[in-house]
């Protein structure tokens, strides 16, 4: 059976990555879970779909000024729920420093992101 499937050219699926989550993670995605779950219990959603920013804010059970704050940071100052740029970039985190080397042999700085 392998040989035919190598002859036609035919591959297996890839198996997916393994994404490892940390703890803050974890909790929002049970969250989600938890109010998706509810919503197929209530028959329908809680708030209209058009609302999308307190949906999420509704989900996670974080303010609704948070989730327009990272969407923001995210997709721009023009973008309240659609997002037109790059998808991929990456969110800072808050308070986070980060260490600037000004040179060899000279001393370290910081500063937040």
């Amino acid at each position: 059976m392998f040989y035919f499937i190598l002859f036609f050219g035919i591959t297996m699926p890839k198996l997916a990555k393994k994404t490892f989550l940390n703890s803050e993670c974890r909790e929002f995605a049970a969250r989600l879970r938890d109010y998706f779950e509810r919503e197929n219990q209530n028959g329908g959603q809680f708030l209209p779909l058009s609302q999308v920013c307190d949906r999420v804010a509704d989900a996670l059970g974080i303010g609704r000024a948070t989730v327009v704050r990272i969407n923001k940071e995210k997709y721009g100052e023009g973008s309240s729920d659609a997002p037109e740029v790059d998808v991929d970039k990456k969110l800072s985190i808050p308070n986070k420093k980060e260490k600037i080397f000004t040179g060899l042999g000279s001393t370290r700085s910081t500063r937040l992101l």
